[in-house]
């Protein structure tokens, strides 16, 4: 599984020059992602072992429980491992989720739903959480979890484990974690993962299939 390391620069300059760039990749990420062939053959890579949604109750950003077992029954879900200061890859990839959503039919977007566990919980305030996640769609569901969950997320999706960068002079740092996004069929179960750069596409391709099928 692939593991996104984090810069080893971390000078206040750098972070902004990152920051720059990343409105730039997010931009250019769905531009590209929207104008894909939609015949485009799927980049999905099927899990070694079907895993079920773990029996976690995490936080979501209304301070209310988040049963993501119960949660999971009877929908499709996209599970995603990021944090709210990712200069490039969270942002791009809930970005291009965004547009895919905007773009399904009713039974579609009414069966599927998007969640987003931060990965920086030291950091991610579940008003930030709900503010990011606004951006792009507002029926994306932000979830925080104790360090103790999401270690047993991550193993539970053989997922390497995220790792923060020691902070600059500002108190900011980068932390590396995993890329891909896990599909939960609506057993509960999920059978593969879209790894980093999964075109609008392939996703409109996937989704209506997965509700209906």
């Amino acid at each position: 599984m692939e593991f996104r390391p984090s810069p080893n620069q971390t000078t206040k300059a750098t972070m902004v020059a990152i920051a720059v760039c990343a409105v730039a990749l997010l931009v250019v990420g769905l531009l590209v992602a929207a104008n894909r062939d939609e015949s485009a053959p799927t980049s999905q890579y099927a899990l070694a072992e079907p895993v079920p949604m773990p029996p976690l109750v995490l936080t979501d950003t209304a301070g209310l429980p988040f049963d993501l077992r119960e949660r999971a029954a009877g929908r499709v879900t996209l599970l995603y491992l990021g944090y709210v200061n990712c200069p490039d890859v969270c942002p791009i990839t809930t970005g291009v989720l965004s547009q895919t959503m905007a773009s399904m039919p009713a039974d579609v977007r009414a069966t599927v739903q998007v969640v987003f566990v931060t990965v920086d919980p030291t950091r991610d305030s579940p008003d930030q959480i709900r503010s990011f996640l606004d951006q792009f769609d507002e029926s994306f569901i932000g979830l925080t979890a104790t360090p103790d969950q999401l270690e047993q997320l991550q193993v539970a999706m053989s997922a390497p484990s995220a790792v923060s960068e020691p902070a600059d002079a500002d108190g900011g740092y980068l932390v590396g974690h995993v890329t891909s996004v896990f599909v939960f069929e609506q057993d509960g179960v999920a059978r593969s993962r879209y790894p980093f750069g999964t075109r609008q596409a392939e996703w409109a391709n996937v989704l209506p299939k997965l509700v209906r099928d």
